[in-house]
């Protein structure tokens, strides 16, 4: 019987010394309206889901440490994968200059295309840096014009909140330099 009381209380003492387990967050990123085009293209552009290196393109955040190494943060997440968000959020950019947009290849109708690349995605120091390239081809499947994109937006705060937010503002600035016009 004092066996069993003894393993009992090695078992809740040992419980009590570990640490809580961390919580994991996530993160929306969200965009400013940007400015509204007047000029309508009468076509449809398919904008595919962007490609990125797998430590860009998955929901962990990157931060650049120290030595310039990029670096998983494996308790701070993006609520979904940054391919599926920026592909959502360029096809509401879109959408004020073309006739239809989609995310899905179309079948039946002629259409434009916008490939897109992420290069950096991440948290350098206070500053939240993206960098894309854009690559937009016509009808007949012709290169119309190629773009290398780049914003930093400096983080206000120094919570991963607050670098979401920054994160958001820099692909804002982005948004304002792609040129969606053939």
């Amino acid at each position: 019987m004092k066996i069993i009381q003894i393993i009992i209380i090695a078992l809740l003492l040992a419980a009590c010394g570990q640490k809580a387990a961390t919580v994991k967050k996530y993160y929306r990123l969200t965009t400013e309206p940007t400015t509204a085009f007047t000029k309508q293209i009468d076509s449809t552009l398919w904008i595919k889901r962007p490609e990125a290196h797998s430590i860009l393109g998955n929901r962990p955040m990157v931060a650049t440490d120290e030595a310039g190494a990029l670096q998983q943060l494996s308790h701070h997440a993006w609520i979904e994968s940054p391919k599926i968000l920026l592909q959502e959020l360029l096809a509401n950019h879109a959408q004020s200059q073309w006739d239809t947009v989609t995310s899905e290849r179309p079948k039946d109708v002629p259409y434009h295309q916008l490939h897109s690349r992420i290069t950096a995605f991440e948290k350098n120091n206070n500053v939240a840096r993206i960098s894309m390239q854009f690559t937009l081809i016509d009808q007949e499947g012709v290169l119309i014009k190629q773009q290398s994109l780049s914003a930093t937006q400096e983080i206000i705060g120094n919570s991963y909140a607050d670098f979401a937010s920054a994160m958001g503002q820099a692909f804002t600035q982005l948004l304002s330099q792609l040129e969606l016009i053939p």
